[in-house]
C-alpha cells in the first residue's frame, strides 16, 4: 500500500454486523520489513540485487492502533459522514461477503479502493472510489506519518457513473421502471445493490470498473444481475506495467502432439503465488521497491483479474531491476 517492497493487510471492520447503523472502518496493517539498502548502507536493509531475500523479523501489528506505525485505521463516519459499509450481498442464493476491491485507477503507484456504501437516512447503496493519499493527521499518528504511510480520500469529480448507471437504450428489453428504480438507489421495498470490480476491458492499459446490480425493483427477483461497463477516461500523467504469470504447464509454448493443432499458451490463468518484485527511482531521486501479488485472495468470489496492471507514479525512469516468484510443484 505504501510502495515499501512489501505485502501488506487491508481489511474491513464493522461493529453491527454490516447493518443500516453500524461504525464501520477499513484497516491498512503495514508489513514492517527491512527497507531498500539505500546509498552506503550495508546492514538491515535489502540489496536492489537481493530483493527476494526473507526477512524472519518481519512484523504485522494486527492488534496495535494506537501509537502504532504500522496500522492505521480509517473510520468510515469521518470519510462519508452519514453512511457505512455493505459487508454482504443478501440478493444471493447463500451468504456473499463483498470484498474490498483494489486497484491503481490512477497510475501513481499507490493501490485505491472500490467499496460499496450505504445511507443510513435514506437505505441509497452506491458505489465509491477510495483514492490512496499521503497520510494525515485526520487519521494517522505522527509516527505514521514520519514513516511515509498512505491514507484514503473519496474520490469526487468524474465518478458520477458509480452512482447513478445510465439508463440503456429502449432495445435492451429492461422494464423503464426497473431502470428509474435503479437511478432512485437501494431502499427497504427495492433491494437493488450496486457493486463494482476493476478490469482492463479494452486492454488499454487502464482499469475500468464492472458494476454489478443485484437485485430487481420492488424486489420481485432478488437472483437478478444486471451489468454497466464503465470505462476509465481519468486523465493519468504517468507510466504502467501489466505483468502475466505462466500458468505452470510449460515453461514455453506447449506441445500438443498433433502438427495441425495449435499450441497451448502457457499462460492464461489466475496463478495462484505468484508476487514480483521491481525497483524504480522517482522524480526526487529516490529509489523505491514495491510488491505485487497476482493472486491475493481466492475465497468469497473475489473476481480478481488474470495479471497485474500496476502503476508507476510520474517518473523519467525505467524499471531497473525486477523479480518474479511463484510456488512451485513439488511431490514429496
Amino acid at each position: 500500500m505504501d510502495a515499501d517492497g512489501a505485502v501488506d493487510l487491508v481489511f474491513a471492520t464493522c461493529d453491527n454486523g454490516g447493518s443500516s447503523t453500524a461504525a464501520c472502518g477499513i484497516h491498512v496493517v503495514y508489513n514492517q520489513q527491512k527497507p531498500l539498502c539505500k546509498l552506503g548502507q550495508k546492514s538491515d536493509c535489502r540489496p536492489a540485487t537481493d530483493l527476494c531475500s526473507a526477512d524472519a523479523d518481519f512484523q504485522l501489528d494486527v492488534g496495535a492502533i494506537t501509537g502504532s506505525t504500522g496500522h492505521v485505521f480509517i473510520p468510515l463516519a469521518d470519510l462519508l459522514p452519514g453512511e457505512t459499509l455493505v459487508t454482504t450481498d443478501p440478493n444471493f442464493r447463500g451468504a456473499l461477503p463483498l470484498r474490498l476491491q483494489l486497484g491503481d485507477f490512477n497510475y501513481d503507484g499507490f493501490p485505491d479502493l472500490m467499496v460499496t456504501t450505504r445511507t443510513a437516512a435514506t437505505g441509497i447503496a452506491t458505489i465509491r472510489l477510495l483514492q490512496s493519499v499521503p497520510c494525515s493527521a485526520l487519521f494517522c499518528t505522527p509516527a505514521a506519518r514520519a514513516a511515509h504511510r498512505r491514507s484514503l480520500a473519496v474520490t469526487t469529480s468524474g465518478v458520477d457513473a458509480l452512482a447513478l448507471p445510465s439508463q440503456p437504450d429502449a432495445q435492451a428489453g429492461v422494464p423503464p421502471s426497473f431502470w428509474s428504480a435503479l437511478l432512485a438507489g437501494s431502499t427497504a421495498d427495492n433491494e437493488l445493490l450496486p457493486t463494482g470490480l476493476f478490469f482492463d476491458l479494452d486492454d488499454d492499459g487502464t482499469l475500468d470498473v464492472v458494476a454489478l446490480t443485484s437485485g430487481s425493483a420492488g424486489g420481485s427477483n432478488p437472483h437478478a444481475r444486471t451489468t454497466q461497463l464503465l470505462f476509465n477516461n481519468f486523465f493519468s500523467d504517468a507510466f504502467f506495467a501489466k505483468t502475466l504469470m505462466l500458468n505452470g504447464v510449460c515453461l514455453n509454448w506447449c506441445s500438443t502432439g498433433q502438427p495441425d493443432s495449435p499450441r497451448t499458451a502457457p499462460y492464461g490463468v489466475n496463478y495462484p503465488g505468484a508476487s514480483l518484485k521491481y525497483t524504480i527511482v522517482d522524480n526526487a531521486g529516490t529509489k523505491h521497491a514495491v510488491q505485487v501479488a497476482q493472486l491475493p485472495q481466492s475465497n468469497y468470489m473475489a473476481r480478481l483479474t488474470p495479471y497485474n496492471l500496476f502503476g508507476l507514479g510520474r517518473t523519467n525512469n525505467y524499471i531497473e531491476e525486477l523479480a518474479v516468484g511463484s510456488t512451485y510443484n513439488q511431490v514429496c
